[in-house]
């Protein structure tokens, strides 16, 4: 009998014949897709179903059958998601658009486990709200209204995809995010303890410690690195060493402008 021709342990040691071919289908599209981080059309391409063998599925398609996949991950992570457990929350910008990231921390059977639970962006959809799972924060085809940034959207965001998990804030014990004043009030209207990034403390504390003691020789440096970055000097460079001269930007914190 034929194998399937699925890498991993699994393609030698299912048969082909038990799998009904259009699981299979969109059991590979999925993996493929996900496990690349492609762009829901990828199979679409046209070099991609030029050159590629396997025929997967639409981008509608693919939106559909991640719809469904995403109840049943929900199912498993509510099952094994603890009564208490921290919060993590991971914020950026990205094209003037604010994204949101939650993770839940907990020990379940002996075992840290680290969950995303959402990610999506700071946008009001009132026209996609709860529909298939779609997330209300979501961009949508005729709402597209910028909601306020502030704390208690923060909350109110928290509260929302926590409920997706039959969860509500009172199981958080802990908040690790940014230490900026919407955090601090943040955390304080759901009366848990804010663990400020540590990465984030360590980079304001050595940013102030380098622009103090070592801002000459810093501003020696930067005239250096801007001599080798110009063309001819880089290409001189590169006949001695592999490597390239970096310039120092001004940082700018991880939301630091609404912090």
């Amino acid at each position: 009998m034929s194998q399937s021709t699925y890498g991993g342990l699994d393609a030698h040691l299912i048969p082909s014949a038990f799998v009904n071919t259009k699981s299979e289908v969109v059991f590979k599209t999925l993996d493929w897709i996900i496990s690349n981080n492609l762009p829901f059309s990828w199979f679409e391409k046209k070099r991609t179903r030029e050159y590629g063998s396997f025929k997967g599925l639409s981008h509608n398609q693919v939106k559909h059958y991640m719809h469904l996949l995403r109840a049943s991950v929900v199912e498993d992570i509510m099952k094994e998601l603890t009564d208490k457990f921290g919060v993590v929350l991971d914020e950026w910008t990205h094209m003037s658009e604010h994204f949101i990231a939650l993770f839940t921390v907990y020990v379940n059977a002996g075992e840290r486990k680290e969950v995303l639970l959402s990610m999506t962006p700071l946008i009001k959809d009132t026209s996609l709200a709860d529909v298939q799972g779609v997330d209300e924060l979501q961009p949508g085809p005729e709402t597209d209204e910028v909601v306020s940034h502030t704390a208690e959207r923060h909350v109110h965001w928290i509260r929302k995809q926590l409920s997706k998990f039959k969860r509500s804030t009172s199981y958080i014990t802990f908040i690790v995010a940014d230490n900026c004043s919407v955090n601090k009030k943040m955390t304080t209207d759901l009366k848990v303890p804010l663990l400020g990034c540590a990465s984030h403390r360590l980079n304001l504390a050595v940013q102030d410690l380098m622009k103090g003691e070592f801002a000459d020789l810093l501003a020696k440096v930067q005239k250096v690195m801007l001599s080798c970055n110009a063309l001819n000097n880089a290409a001189e460079l590169k006949k001695l060493a592999s490597l390239k001269p970096r310039l120092s930007k001004p940082h700018v914190g991880r939301l630091r402008s609404r912090c």
